[in-house]
């Protein structure tokens, strides 16, 4: 082509000549008006094949970030992929969030080992950084993944120690200071800490009140009210639970919002009276938003509370489908979940009178917990698990988990002088405890 071929409004042939020669940068108008009649991209002509390759892979980011928004881990983990090959190397703020998606694309779709590995190493970059809001943000991220594979204790010195660095970097009250708060508080509640727990919770609704946006005081009331929830003062979580479903509806993380709306109906079937009902109205709208942005996790957990509260509605046959379907969902995943869907099941099948499946149900929630780490919610569930061998008659079954619950609490049993002694102090080993309710 000659100049005067390639020539045309906005674009005149002494302007090409200038650029030929060297005497003129071009403006970005220009190049896309060439770039058009050339029938290239603009970062062609801009950087050659390399920056055409580069644009691709900046597309490929933006839609692991849409695929993940959406709780499309497959799709998530192929364009972040595709993002990271395709980045340049001095694209260092796109490379670290493409490996960001990536990892939490992992968590979602339940690889937490990779996903922990790759966690803590850009965390351990932004700490070296100095990128304070990043490496809270990415403790958030790998403090949950802990919690998912059990290990609270460990989770909670990361959370704890990450609290501690916002605070004297001057970011307390910030967004991600109360997303990181809001982690910790949930964490003490797991370990059975609730005095630290309620107190963070306290100083977190003080701070975030005054400067937080509606989305970090939501978080704040969410781990609030599991607080008040292990004081007994169910209700104050309820309220405080309402206050933290309407903050987040007035954001786009439907996700949280689903969770959110699980953990106010597990608090309503747990009200005096219960209201198993209304718990459900809030399961089947999570349930469905979840479809669309959770994962697999996330629907197992909703659909084992659908099942509690269909069991509270005297609908055990549905209480057995929505039971099983996290079991399905769950597969070899979390062991704790798996327990709580298995003795729920069992009680629907009590309820139907099938007394031997449901003992054979209880026997495998009971192999499941087994070695699981010390948390409230496992104990929780030894405790759930006591009730129900309880109500088969099964004494012996239901005083050792009754022993597990506490174990798991962590309250350990008094020491034992005398074979005498363990016989009269109700030890269930000592074998005279089976007749004792």
């Amino acid at each position: 082509m000659s100049q005067s071929d390639l020539s045309g409004p906005g674009v005149s042939p002494s302007y090409i000549s200038l650029l030929e020669s060297g005497r003129r940068a071009p403006t970005a108008r220009a190049i896309e008006l060439l770039a058009r009649r050339l029938g290239c991209t603009p970062a062609y002509l801009k950087d050659g094949p390399a920056g055409e390759h580069s644009e691709r892979a900046q597309v490929s980011l933006r839609y692991a970030e849409i695929a993940l928004h959406n709780g499309e881990s497959a799709e998530a983990l192929a364009h972040s992929a595709a993002a990271i090959q395709g980045l340049p190397v001095h694209a260092e703020s796109e490379r670290r969030q493409a490996r960001t998606v990536r990892a939490r694309a992992l968590e979602l779709c339940g690889r937490l080992e990779e996903a922990v590995v790759a966690l803590e190493e850009l965390r351990a970059g932004a700490a070296e950084g100095r990128r304070h809001e990043e490496f809270a943000r990415l403790t958030v991220d790998l403090t949950r993944c802990y919690k998912e594979m059990g290990d609270v204790a460990h989770a909670l010195d990361l959370g704890s120690a990450a609290l501690g660095s916002l605070e004297r970097v001057g970011l307390v009250g910030s967004d991600v200071h109360a997303e990181l708060a809001s982690t910790v508080i949930g964490l003490h509640y797991e370990r059975g800490d609730y005095v630290r727990a309620a107190l963070l919770a306290e100083s977190a609704l003080n701070h975030v009140e005054q400067t937080g946006s509606r989305r970090a005081q939501g978080a704040i009331y969410w781990n609030a009210s599991l607080a008040a929830e292990a004081r007994g003062d169910v209700g104050t979580a309820l309220v405080l639970a309402e206050r933290a479903v309407a903050a987040y509806a007035e954001g786009q993380d439907e996700r949280s919002l689903a969770r959110l709306r699980i953990a106010q109906a597990w608090l309503l079937m747990r009200a005096n009276p219960p209201m198993p009902e209304d718990a459900r109205a809030l399961l089947e709208r999570a349930h469905v938003a979840l479809r669309d942005s959770g994962s697999s996790t996330d629907l197992a957990y909703a659909e084992t509370e659908l099942a509690r509260a269909d069991l509270m509605c005297g609908r055990p046959s549905e209480a057995i489908q929505a039971a099983t379907s996290a079991l399905a969902r769950l597969g070899d995943g979390s062991r704790l979940e798996a327990a709580h869907a298995r003795i729920v099941r069992s009680r629907a099948m009590f309820a139907l009178g099938d007394e031997t499946e449901a003992v054979a149900e209880l026997e495998l929630a009971a192999r499941t917990l087994t070695g699981h780490g010390v948390s409230r919610q496992a104990a929780g569930a030894w405790r759930e698990l006591a009730d129900g061998f309880t109500g088969l008659g099964r004494l012996r079954e239901a005083g050792e988990a009754y022993r597990m619950a506490l174990t798991e609490a962590g309250v350990p049993s008094a020491p034992v002088s005398s074979a005498r002694e363990s016989v009269s102090s109700g030890d269930p080993s000592a074998g005279s405890s089976g007749s004792r309710r």
